[in-house]
């Protein structure tokens, strides 16, 4: 005999519910029948909004956010990691972000690609260099993956220029969505206005983004992007980096600290 008694108490028909929706007042038996059944939303992972980076210091390990559920292609906001960073010596720097392609039983590598939607550089009150959309000249990947920890210093490893495409184990330019289900965002972002770390920033149809193919690629790899600043760093100022992020990814996690927490690293020298 089926439930009947889903809204609150309020006895009538089955509602629609689904990892994405569940519209109405629920009590707490119902809830949790609906996620022993794996239909009840989940709650998005809170990812680290702001910190502070040292030079040619140890990779520094980073949540990420994002949701599990069984949507293609989502059009949910991006969230922004703001990385406040001041320099020990003057001249360029090399940002470097890295992602670990998860590694677990019963976790499919299919369902990881992990999205950047933009970057950008300021210090005080002005933009120094903002990439989003088109505008990702510079930017670099590891063309060849090894499963060494994120906190392994990133500047060993052979980098390639990023390229529109979809080829596995890399960054990649794209735009509207990977084409895989349970994976990936819709669109990148168009905005040169990036709120403080923690905030979101909504998508702009059509728009590309960077994003780690991760069909076809091995479970435990880790894969770095990096970009060289045009700006000459000084000493005697603090910079401040903005990455608009996001990751979406199965439900076959059993927590959302096994799908996010510490599985992106970032690094400067």
């Amino acid at each position: 005999m089926s439930r009947v008694r889903f809204n609150g108490g309020v006895i009538g028909q089955d509602v629609a519910i689904s990892q994405n929706a569940a519209s109405g007042m629920f009590d707490l038996a119902s809830q949790t029948y609906y996620q022993e059944k794996n239909l009840w939303p989940l709650e998005p992972f809170e990812p680290t909004a702001t910190t502070t980076l040292v030079e040619d210091a140890t990779p520094q390990l980073i949540n990420i956010y994002g949701e599990r559920n069984t949507s293609s292609n989502v059009l949910s906001n991006y969230r922004v990691l703001e990385i406040s960073f001041t320099p020990s010596s003057n001249g360029s720097k090399t940002f470097y972000i890295g992602y670990r392609i998860p590694l677990g039983t019963g976790i499919s590598t299919f369902y990881h690609d992990y999205t950047i939607a933009g970057v950008q550089l300021a210090q005080g009150g002005s933009v120094l260099e903002t990439y989003r959309n088109t505008t990702w000249t510079g930017f670099q990947t590891t063309s060849t993956n090894s499963s060494i920890s994120l906190t392994t210093l990133p500047t060993t490893n052979s980098f390639i220029n990023i390229a529109t495409g979809t080829t596995a184990a890399r960054f990649n330019i794209d735009t509207n969505g990977t084409g895989s289900s349970r994976t990936g965002m819709r669109n990148g972002i168009s905005t040169n206005t990036f709120p403080a770390g923690g905030g979101s920033m909504g998508q702009t149809s059509g728009a590309a983004y960077l994003y780690v193919e991760t069909s076809g690629a091995t479970g435990g790899m880790r894969v770095w992007a990096r970009k060289t600043f045009s700006t000459t760093f000084s000493t005697s100022n603090t910079y401040t980096i903005k990455v608009a992020h996001y990751l979406n990814t199965t439900s076959q996690y059993t927590t959302d600290a096994s799908a996010f927490q510490q599985v992106s690293a970032i690094y400067i020298t």
